[in-house]
């Protein structure tokens, strides 16, 4: 084994990634523009509103400006960014610890997404919430 030709290959692969992480950066989290965006492109009928951002810019709630029905949950997971519509149908579960929002949902690859939220803003995600599920629970006592 040439050790001058090793370290030399190991010096250009860290080069290379350090090239590429400038000029390829990942966007470090989420923002309003960023979370309308994306999820106008994941659902380009909706009509998202003003998104409730978690602390660490990781997960947001998206509230539907013209449908009280949905909620959008929008997460970024590494440098992608994932977008899920809760409607009526869709049976969720929350709960606060502190000033964590927990909202449990059916998707086994994402069970579970916590929200590291202001007081006033996880006042606004309860209530939020609250509307939502007690829409589910009126669908499910119809049935």
């Amino acid at each position: 084994m040439d050790w001058l030709q090793l370290s030399s290959s190991l010096v250009a692969i860290v080069l290379l990634a350090l090239v590429a992480g400038k000029m390829f950066p990942v966007p470090s989290g989420l923002t309003a523009d960023r979370i309308r965006k994306n999820y106008m492109r994941y659902a380009p009928e909706s009509a998202p509103g003003n998104p409730i951002i978690s602390i660490n810019k990781q997960v947001s709630i998206l509230p539907m400006a013209d449908s009280s029905s949905e909620i959008g949950l929008v997460t970024q997971l590494g440098d992608r960014v994932v977008c899920r519509t809760l409607t009526k149908a869709t049976e969720i579960s929350w709960e606060t610890k502190n000033d964590t929002l927990i909202v449990n949902h059916g998707d086994f690859t994402q069970p579970s997404v916590k929200l590291n939220l202001p007081p006033e803003m996880l006042h606004q995600a309860v209530a939020l919430l609250s509307k939502h599920t007690a829409q589910n629970k009126r669908n499910s006592d119809a049935a």
